[in-house]
């Protein structure tokens, strides 16, 4: 899939157009990106699943292969994994991996 590009122009006063300034053509692009992006995929790839959960995709293919995540699903020709398994069992390998507790919370009483 192709990413859609976003062009600026506006009439200046003189009724003759001009492209926008650099930074606010950035700007408003970069809200359109956003927008045109905001749909989160409910199947990922390989490559998508294993950024998901911030792997590469040969460590992602060893936590499939051992269990620790999902294996994925044939839809036609395309592999995909479903994005909330994927999720849960990344949540499952940090609570098995660290005792069941978050090791970003300080648990300390000042």
């Amino acid at each position: 899939m192709t990413t859609p590009t976003l062009k600026i122009v506006v009439m200046a006063s003189g009724g003759a157009p001009e492209t926008l300034a650099r930074a606010e053509a950035g700007r408003l692009a970069s809200l359109y990106s956003a927008s045109v992006s905001a749909i989160e995929p409910i199947g990922l790839s390989r490559a998508e699943a294993a950024h998901f959960v911030g792997v590469g995709a040969t460590l992602f293919d060893d936590l499939v292969r051992d269990g620790r995540m999902p294996r994925p699903k044939r839809i036609n020709s395309r592999t995909v994994w479903y994005r909330r398994d994927v999720e849960t069992s990344f949540r499952t390998l940090l609570e098995s991996e660290v005792g069941g507790k978050n090791p970003w919370v300080d648990d300390r009483k000042d």
